[in-house]
């Protein structure tokens, strides 16, 4: 269900995690770094030897679709935040056969933990340069994540010399997040 894949296993791995109840699971999926031959990437006309990682958008969806399934199924989805994302966007226009690195705009997805299902949160514009609706910031996916967690965001921890450390600073809730 999940892909007999380096991806596939490490979700399956992921969902047993949760299921024995481990708090925190990351799942690393590494090599979208895509500067260079971004099309032959993810569309899977590489010389992998793993079938299942000739392509790196195919895996992922196999693997999301049976987490999500899999979690829900046992009565975990409920409880269990699903986040994919990476640490920055992309650029619009391909340059050199790739993307370079882009901070302004980008896409996460999210499921599990009272999400409402079937959203698109936000718009950029019409090459998805720059956000023209719903621009979220980092700090508010850290507010939203951290109040999906229990955790009050509004707190103040302490360095170990004592200062005062803001947990998130001007972070807003995403509120499409919360049903």
């Amino acid at each position: 269900m999940y892909g007999r894949c380096e991806l596939g296993q490490r979700l399956m791995l992921s969902r047993r995690l949760v299921e024995a109840g481990v708090p925190f699971v990351t799942v690393y999926y590494g090599g979208w770094d895509h500067h260079g031959s971004i099309i032959e990437s993810i569309t899977g006309r590489t010389k992998s030897n793993c079938p299942c990682e000739q392509a790196s958008m195919p895996p992922l969806d196999q693997g999301l679709t049976a987490l999500i399934t899999d979690l829900d199924d046992r009565g975990l989805l409920d409880t269990t935040l699903i986040m994919a994302f990476g640490e920055f966007g992309r650029t619009a226009e391909p340059t050199g056969g790739g993307r370079g690195h882009w901070g302004r705009a980008m896409s996460i997805f999210t499921a599990g933990a009272g999400i409402p299902g079937g959203q698109a949160i936000g718009a950029t514009d019409e090459i998805g340069n720059h956000p023209i609706e719903k621009k979220y910031t980092p700090a508010d996916l850290a507010a939203s994540i951290y109040t999906k967690m229990g955790i009050d965001q509004h707190q103040h921890l302490q360095s170990p010399d004592g200062r005062p450390i803001e947990l998130v600073k001007n972070g807003q809730i995403i509120k499409e997040l919360f049903s």
